[in-house]
């Protein structure tokens, strides 16, 4: 059991934060897989960094996937984390500077 949520969440926060054809909502980030001084792509980790946050959108996951991941970036709801969305106020408060 263990084995599928670590394997559920990594593959949650590998996901991209935005489709590659539309423009950046957040800012790149560096790429320090690269081994260069590159940038890259935002992907859900790199916006949703605290482990509380985290917490919360594994289990937002669980029971609304699509919300969370869809069509191989982040969902429309976590998205909208930015935005004037109440019930998430609590991943904003909790992610890390």
């Amino acid at each position: 059991m263990w084995h599928m949520a670590r394997i559920r969440l990594r593959d949650i926060l590998q996901t991209p934060w935005d489709p590659p054809n539309r423009a950046a909502s957040v800012p790149d980030v560096p790429d320090d897989e690269a081994g260069t001084p590159t940038m890259r792509r935002a992907r859900i980790r790199d916006v949703v960094t605290s482990e509380r946050a985290v917490a919360l959108v594994y289990r937002w996951h669980i029971l609304n996937p699509t919300g969370m991941v869809a069509a191989g970036t982040a969902g429309n709801s976590l998205r909208d984390l930015g935005g004037e969305n109440a019930e998430l106020d609590d991943i904003r408060a909790v992610r890390r500077p």
